[in-house]
């Protein structure tokens, strides 16, 4: 033949990702010695949590791969994972319960993205992202679930932002026209002082009569609860109007 076959150069290795409160993973991948590339495979065996302290054990990934490529599509390096979590996890039994959103389980996606802060200066930014659902209360006309996105962080306060995407009837039986249309807040977490709040207030006020004899005009409500998890009692989720 006339065609000259390439130098194939691969790479195996152990790869220790997102420093010190990071994981351990397999690397295998193909360097490409004409352009200065590499597309590599990761493989992680599982038992990683993104978090310390009390919530670690909760998160705990399952096995995952991911991608990392170097020098490809303009990015100096770009590492991403996706990890779906198996099963809800109740932060507080039957109070505050991270679950699916849709089909899809609750998912942690691992990023780690070149950053030029300046003309020589590069740095690498380890991001790690929780999406799901939350679900407030157990009671049934407790809130509905609310949409969850936000960055975990491993050490520290974690917050999540939520909402619901559908309305809500707190007192369906007693006053039905008092629909909710939609709630928006934070839900936060303190992995050093196992500490967990949630808020989420109504984005536009409602109004409804009841029996004709009292007219509630503007209302707002909210929904709120505040856990110290080093405590064994359970509080409420507090609905205020």
């Amino acid at each position: 033949s006339t065609e000259t076959p390439p130098v194939a150069v691969g790479l195996s290795c152990t790869a220790m990702i997102g420093g010190s409160n990071g994981f351990e993973a397999s690397l295998t991948g193909q360097l490409n010695t004409d352009d200065g590339s590499a597309a590599c495979q990761i493989e992680h065996p599982g038992g990683w949590s993104p978090v310390t302290g009390w919530l670690a054990s909760l998160l705990e990934t399952p096995k995952f791969s991911g991608t990392l490529n170097i020098n490809v599509g303009g990015n100096t390096l770009a590492l991403n994972a996706t990890v779906i979590l198996p099963s809800p996890i109740a932060l507080v039994p039957n109070l505050v319960v991270l679950t699916h959103h849709n089909s899809a389980g609750p998912t942690i996606t691992i990023r780690i993205e070149s950053q030029q802060e300046e003309a020589a200066t590069l740095t690498l930014a380890f991001t790690v992202t929780f999406t799901g659902g939350l679900k407030l209360g157990s009671g049934p006309h407790s809130p509905p679930l609310l949409y969850a996105n936000g960055e975990l962080m491993s050490t520290g306060i974690s917050t999540l932002s939520v909402e619901t995407e559908e309305s809500w009837w707190p007192l369906a039986n007693s006053v039905p026209d008092l629909e909710i249309p939609a709630l928006r807040g934070d839900l936060s977490f303190d992995t050093s002082n196992s500490m967990l709040a949630a808020l989420v207030t109504q984005k536009t006020p409602t109004s409804v009569s009841i029996d004709s004899v009292i007219d509630l005009d503007e209302c707002l409500v909210n929904v709120s609860t505040v856990v110290d998890l080093s405590s064994t009692e359970t509080p409420p989720v507090v609905v205020g109007l």
